[in-house]
């Protein structure tokens, strides 16, 4: 075990640089991160966890997008992800907004808190990259209080025609050429898709799964298709069908 939790493993290894390359220029994908976009994810998290004040731990914080929008429903967040490059951008970005969130470089499977702290754990896209995705959920359920929620939030992001095809590599081609991002590394590489469990997404058939096998109870599935619509709305012909995967959040409550 490294230092803050994380352990020292191989696809471990390739996923984290796969995601700090990708630092500099996530928040700035085509199509993301409009106002009117953060307005239906509030939409949509308010309805989840509601609006009394809670404790809420964001795995995979990333650049930290939910954790801003958690905080700024007024929630107490704390955000972990085991990229520092990932981390510096949250980092940046909390100072910008003026939010209050802590935090921390830690490893998804092997979170470094004490059982039964928060009221509800929440990761956004990240499921699908992990190698050991039941070890996981049972460390978050772990750290979530009885009666506390899980939300799930993630994709089936494989191709499944020419056109999807074709826009994945449009979609590259324009970060690498406005970001100067490495042309062949814009997506997980077959070997390293082939090394985890989820590496062409993970469906909310699957999500179900997983919580029910820990016995999270009151299982609840929500489309996200009109917030891919939101950020397709502005992108061009050939790179909105990068935009179009079942996308979905899964939430239950812990027992």
């Amino acid at each position: 075990m490294g230092a803050n939790n994380i352990e020292i493993d191989p696809v471990k290894e390739r996923v984290k640089n796969y995601w700090s390359s990708s630092s500099k220029y996530y928040d700035q994908s085509p199509g993301l991160n409009s106002e009117e976009e953060k307005a239906c994810w509030k939409k949509e998290l308010g309805k989840v966890i509601g609006e009394e004040k809670k404790d809420i731990l964001d795995v995979g914080t990333g650049t930290g997008f939910i954790a801003s929008l958690l905080a700024e429903l007024g929630h107490n967040v704390t955000g972990v992800d085991f990229s520092k490059d990932m981390l510096a951008v949250a980092k940046e970005k909390t100072k910008r907004l003026n939010l209050s969130i802590k935090l921390m470089e830690c490893d998804a499977e092997n979170l470094p808190f004490d059982e039964n702290i928060f009221d509800c754990v929440i990761c956004r896209y990240l499921l699908w990259t992990l190698p050991n995705p039941e070890k996981a959920i049972m460390g978050w359920i772990k750290a979530t209080k009885p009666g506390g929620k899980i939300i799930i939030i993630d994709g089936e992001w494989a191709p499944k025609n020419a056109a999807q095809k074709l826009s994945r590599k449009m979609l590259a081609l324009h970060q690498f050429l406005r970001y100067g991002a490495n042309f062949s590394k814009t997506h997980y590489s077959k070997s390293l898709r082939e090394r985890i469990p989820n590496g062409d997404g993970v469906s909310s058939k699957k999500i179900v799964e997983y919580l029910s096998e820990f016995e999270v109870k009151d299982i609840k599935i929500i489309d996200l298709r009109h917030i891919r619509k939101v950020q397709k709305k502005h992108l061009s012909w050939h790179l909105r069908y990068s935009y179009d995967r079942p996308t979905h959040l899964v939430y239950g409550t812990v027992k």
